[in-house]
């Protein structure tokens, strides 16, 4: 789970997603009616944007800046090695993309 102040977003490995308001409290389901969102079993915040691993693949993707919507040109692979990527991470404002 990561969060930008606003809203707190969980992932769980599947294509489902979920949200909390953090004024409200309220829990939802993410819902991208573009459907460029298609799960992740990892979620990190950087610089106004949330950053996802496509679970199975060498893809990560990003939702737009202060939001939790997605545009589905928002992704890059990983292509140093052709391992799958496993794990997203961010450390000092660098993205980190750890593979298998």
């Amino acid at each position: 789970m990561a969060d930008n102040g606003m809203t707190l977003v969980l992932v769980d490995g599947t294509v489902n997603g979920y949200t909390i308001n953090l004024t409200t409290n309220a829990f939802a389901t993410l819902v991208d009616p573009t459907g460029a969102f298609v799960g992740s079993d990892r979620v990190r915040y950087l610089d106004t944007f949330f950053l996802f691993n496509k679970p199975g693949t060498q893809t990560f993707y990003t939702s737009l800046s202060n939001s939790v919507t997605f545009d589905p040109l928002y992704l890059a692979n990983k292509t140093g090695y052709a391992d799958k990527l496993m794990a997203i991470e961010v450390m000092h404002r660098e993205i980190w993309l750890i593979g298998d």
